[in-house]
């Protein structure tokens, strides 16, 4: 890959919002080279930070952990659950959620669309915004939930982790992350190409995804 092109202006705290509009830029662009040079530029703002570098690379391929063996470990988190405490959170029945899913192509989309008509739900745009490892430890909360009732309550830190989006396109990609699939058009295969091109970082890769998940060309669902 080219020589990097450094931004002073960056500092190494990647901001959630930002990443969002990252993630956001390369689903519309639809060339590989270009989307490689995003992320390289998104990895580099970030890399003088190890922890702000590996939250980026967790939320950009939906691995917020990962197993011992060859497959991510899923936060078990069914659709049906998302919509439900969406439903709710938006106040709208069934019906109109299945129609609006249907017309806008999936939950995610449909419930940015719902955000955007009903902004004082999220959380306040002057409000400082939320750093990439502040939404990876938030999210990662979801895995130590466990044992008798352990639906409602992933259910109750979903609603509190949707409401800290400051907007609709937050929303979106928070709700893919959680899904496992971030539709960006980039497998992660490119992902992990953007991150072992950053200098010192040739083993962050293997730290976060494992040997194994490296060796095999593993789709995450991004490329949907």
């Amino acid at each position: 890959m080219k020589a990097f092109r450094l931004m002073s202006s960056f500092s190494s705290i990647l901001t959630f919002q930002e990443l969002c509009d990252v993630f956001e830029k390369i689903s519309l662009n639809k060339s590989r080279k270009a989307a490689l040079m995003t992320l390289t530029d998104t990895f580099l703002k970030c890399a003088s930070s190890e922890s702000t570098l590996k939250s980026a690379i967790k939320l950009a391929t939906c691995t917020i952990r990962h197993s011992t063996g060859a497959t991510r470990q899923q936060m078990s988190v069914a659709d049906k659950t998302l919509s439900q405490v969406l439903m709710e959170w938006f106040g709208v029945n069934e019906d109109v959620w299945n129609i609006g899913c249907g017309k806008e192509g999936d939950l995610a989309a449909y419930a940015a669309v719902l955000a955007s008509k009903n902004p004082t739900l999220l959380r306040n745009k002057e409000e400082l915004p939320m750093s990439c490892e502040e939404i990876v430890d938030r999210l990662d909360f979801i895995y130590n939930i466990t044992g008798k009732g352990a639906k409602e309550r992933k259910k109750n830190v979903l609603l509190k982790i949707f409401r800290q989006a400051q907007s609709p396109r937050e929303l979106k990609y928070i709700i893919r992350i959680v899904q496992g699939k971030l539709k960006i058009g980039v497998l992660p295969k490119s992902i992990m190409t953007a991150v072992n091109s950053l200098p010192n970082q040739s083993t962050i890769s293997e730290q976060i995804l494992g040997k194994q998940m490296l060796s095999r060309d593993v789709s995450f669902g991004n490329s949907q």
